[in-house]
């Protein structure tokens, strides 16, 4: 037999190993699967009947799982019975009281996803008290100095500054890195304001004066970021 006969032999058997491993793989985890739904069936069978305190605790865990802020969104069926097999019910299948097992588990997943959501609402408000208690007074004098601030900055994109310099203005006007190339890249279309430097660098000076006084006329429109400075 030809040697490139054998080596197709042997690449064929090792496709026909491989296939047949990853079909039994796949039949054992279908089957797994199966008996896994089965036996939770079973088990909300057996506990469910004439046992209105599961069934509301089922509701309102179902409930729970289907507010925005919680977890799955509009939860089917399905997608309950996935979360509460993750979760480990089926533990209670073995346990000698199946419905008192049943029943601390939903109120344990309840209490679990209430105190998640509290955790969160907190977590926002406080950092909502922090952002705050880190912004300015819209005194004459933060006004003033954020005008000139963002006058210099944008002088400093109109001369292509290093990225050092941008870095410094970004952390004082609270910009994250897509706001800052977002602002960037609108100041770099000016075309006209560029051709004028050029031709005349000395005139930067009347760009800021002027972008200065139109601030102090319009601060909110005119200091960049103004929302998340000032209160």
């Amino acid at each position: 037999m030809k040697i490139s006969n054998i080596f197709t032999l042997i690449i064929v058997s090792i496709l026909i190993i491989s296939c047949a491993k990853k079909r039994t793989t796949q039949e054992f985890l279908l089957r797994e699967q199966v008996e896994s739904i089965d036996a939770l069936t079973e088990l909300k069978a057996q506990t469910e009947q004439n046992n209105p305190y599961i069934i509301n605790a089922k509701k309102e865990l179902s409930r729970l799982l289907g507010e925005k802020d919680v977890g799955e969104n509009n939860i089917d069926k399905n997608n309950f019975d996935h979360y509460i097999m993750q979760h480990n019910i089926l533990k209670c299948q073995n346990n000698e009281n199946q419905s008192a097992c049943v029943l601390d588990f939903y109120l344990n997943e309840i209490y679990r996803l209430k105190l998640d959501k509290l955790a969160k609402k907190q977590l926002a408000e406080i950092e909502e008290i922090e952002k705050a208690s880190h912004k300015l007074d819209r005194s004459d004098e933060n006004i003033k100095n954020y005008c000139e601030f963002s006058a210099d900055f944008i002088n400093l994109i109109y001369n292509k500054t290093t990225a050092k310099s941008i870095s410094q203005y970004q952390q004082r006007f609270k910009l994250d890195d897509n706001e800052i190339t977002a602002l960037i890249k609108k100041f770099e279309k000016d075309s006209y304001t560029r051709f004028l430097i050029s031709e005349n660098p000395t005139i930067v000076d009347e760009i800021r004066a002027d972008n200065v006084n139109r601030c102090l006329a319009d601060p909110q429109n005119s200091i960049i970021n103004f929302s998340e400075i000032f209160k």
